[in-house]
């Protein structure tokens, strides 16, 4: 390769990838023949997934399928209602816990756990390690003693000197965790 960044399409081709790999993951999706006249389905396990990234996507466009020819439309929502339940969502303005990575960048944006609780359906969750947790500790048998929320079956991304490594909590206790 000749760029050090990226893994770059030469001529003007565009990128086409035909194969899968199993992920992890929970979370709503659509799917068009869910009881049969489409909806949101729940998922929690295994995935094969054509593409996966750590961060975020950019482009001119993201496509998806939209088009009310391929839906049963059940009726109009309540336009004074949707409303009413948008202006409830608190924007938020917040600093990422990562310095290192996002420094003290200001971002405004939506939290989560509040839209869940108005549009279930607009929130997915995906199984990862969630960057909360930065904090200098040791490892002694697969126990680290760090006092953490942590529960069993977390992920909890390790970053030693040489390497990174993404575990699952197999048991806590108040004192720390073991991987």
């Amino acid at each position: 390769m000749t760029d050090s960044r990226w893994i770059r399409a030469y001529n003007g081709k565009g990128v086409y990838i035909s194969g899968s790999a199993s992920h992890k993951w929970k979370g709503y999706w659509f799917d068009e023949g869910a009881g049969g006249t489409g909806g949101m389905v729940y998922h929690n396990g295994n995935s094969d997934v054509g593409l996966l990234c750590a961060k975020g996507i950019v482009g001119d466009w993201v496509g998806g399928n939209s088009d009310e020819r391929i839906k049963d439309i059940i009726g109009r929502s309540n336009s004074e209602e949707d409303l009413s339940n948008l202006l409830s969502i608190a924007v938020t303005d917040y600093k990422m816990k990562d310095k290192v990575e996002y420094g003290e960048k200001i971002l405004k944006k939506v939290i989560a756990q509040q839209l869940k609780t108005l549009y279930p359906q607009a929130v997915s969750f995906i199984t990862k390690a969630v960057p909360d947790i930065y904090k200098l500790s040791e490892i002694k048998d697969g126990y680290i003693a760090l006092e953490t929320d942590l529960e069993k079956d977390d992920r909890v991304k390790l970053i030693f000197e040489d390497k990174e490594e993404v575990v699952e909590v197999i048991k806590t206790d108040k004192k720390g965790f073991f991987i």
